[in-house]
């Protein structure tokens, strides 16, 4: 059974790693067919949970804005490598971006700005996200509204 055969039959998404190294095995160690074999699994176990995208850009602007409002006062590395991380999901799930693949890329435009205040030079914050293949941009997602 292929793993996009499993997902449909299933109604739910699986990693690869379970995929490849849990179901798959079972699978052809047992003498049952396709939908009693899929109906003995755990669903609880197997199923990704799939964030929309709407979610993890609303988080992304979250986190960006507090970067933008409190530029200057502190550092931002953990804030940055979790934007880093959903930026990475979003571009993955969404675009199928993959950035093993040196024609994908994913990046943030960064701005300046104190304490909330736009400015010519200073803190940086993360402005906009782009993401794209080659010479074709998918998507570009303001962070910050500056006003």
């Amino acid at each position: 059974m292929l793993k996009s055969e499993f997902e449909a039959i299933a109604g739910y998404r699986v990693s690869d790693a379970d995929y490849y190294g849990i179901i798959e095995p079972m699978y052809g160690a047992t003498d049952l067919n396709k939908v009693d074999f899929i109906n003995c699994l755990n669903r609880k176990r197997f199923e990704i949970k799939v964030t929309s995208p709407r979610t993890i850009i609303k988080t992304m602007r979250g986190i960006a804005q507090d970067i933008f409002e409190y530029c200057g006062q502190r550092s931002f590395n953990k804030e940055e490598e979790e934007l880093d991380r959903l930026a990475r999901k979003l571009a993955k799930e969404q675009y199928g971006v993959d950035l093993s693949d040196n024609r994908d890329y994913i990046y943030f435009n960064k701005g300046y700005a104190y304490y909330g205040v736009p400015q010519d030079r200073g803190c940086t914050y993360p402005k906009e996200l782009v993401i794209g293949r080659g010479n074709n941009e998918f998507a570009r997602i303001t962070l910050v509204e500056e006003d």
